[in-house]
Order: C-alpha cells, then sequence, then structure tokens
C-alpha cells in the first residue's frame, strides 16, 4: 500500500470531525470531533526566530517538552506551521478529578484512534502523552461513528483530543 503524503493525512483527520460533516454525519460511516481540528497549514524554512525560541524555552520551563529545542535544527530545516483550534493540556500534565475521567479519557482516545485507522487506514505509531489534549467540557457525551454504528461516550467532564 503506498503511503499517504502528509499534507493529504492531516487534512483528511481534520476532515473526519469539521462542521460540514458534524451537520451532515448520519451520511459517513466513520466519524469523530476527537482529532484536533487545523483550519490552516502552512510551510515555512530557516532559523528558528529569536522570540519563539524564547517562547519555547518558558514553555518547556514551565511544562518540561518532550521534544528537542528548536535551535538543533539547521538553517535550512523546514517546518509545519498549524493553526488550530485550543484543545487543551497534555495528557501527562492534566489531574484527573475522578477515575471515571480516566476511563473516559482512555474511551475518547480509544474510539478516535479505531475511527482513524477504519477511514483512512490511519495508524498512530507514536501516540504519546504529549499529543493527547485534556480539556474540561460541559458535553454530557462525546459522539463518534465507527463502521456505521453510532456510540456515545460519557465524558464525565472531560474531553481528549488527538493532535499527531
Amino acid at each position: 500500500m503506498p503511503a499517504v503524503p502528509p499534507s493529504r493525512a492531516i487534512r483528511e483527520l481534520s476532515l473526519l470531525g469539521d462542521k460540514s460533516r458534524r451537520e451532515n454525519r448520519a451520511m459517513y460511516p466513520h466519524f469523530t470531533t476527537n482529532f484536533m481540528q487545523i483550519p490552516k497549514v502552512g510551510l515555512c524554512q530557516g532559523k528558528f526566530p529569536q522570540f519563539l525560541l524564547e517562547a519555547w524555552d518558558d514553555y518547556d520551563y514551565r511544562k518540561k517538552s518532550d521534544n528537542d529545542r528548536p535551535s538543533v535544527f539547521p538553517e535550512h530545516q523546514l517546518y509545519v506551521v498549524f493553526a488550530a483550534e485550543n484543545a487543551g493540556s497534555q495528557l501527562g500534565s492534566y489531574v484527573y478529578h475522578s477515575f471515571e475521567e480516566a476511563i473516559s479519557i482512555l474511551r475518547q482516545v480509544s474510539g478516535t484512534v479505531a475511527v482513524g485507522e477504519a477511514a483512512l487506514e490511519f495508524e498512530h505509531r507514536d501516540l504519546h502523552r504529549g499529543n493527547v489534549l485534556v480539556k474540561r467540557t460541559h458535553e454530557e457525551t462525546v459522539y463518534l461513528r465507527l463502521g456505521g454504528v453510532d456510540y456515545l461516550i460519557p465524558t464525565h467532564g472531560v474531553q481528549a483530543t488527538i493532535v499527531d
């Protein structure tokens, strides 16, 4: 099977839960809103600007990044830039309020990965605490559709989103 170009994968994963699909979700065999919604994607090249390095350092100091500092990359480095929704904090820094929250996050992430696999043959080979975001929600359930079957996952006050 040929590899899916990254730009197509990003576009298609984002489309799994886009607004037009939300309104017409019964038309689709697979649906989730738990992949990061990405309205814009850009590509840039060059040395990482000092003000962004300072912002990265501040973030790393406060949250401890799992990634390399961008200054390690060469001046001809290509970067993909995403404009994305605010989907919360990294799972690794989230403080659980109940066992039910933890189970809900596990169910949401598992269901979302299953939808991505069924819809796009997408395999997430790098799923870790840094690319699952969690935020508080007032929604009672998260809806997903897998193989034409609808599922309502109780949120217990949290929504999980997969970011890459």
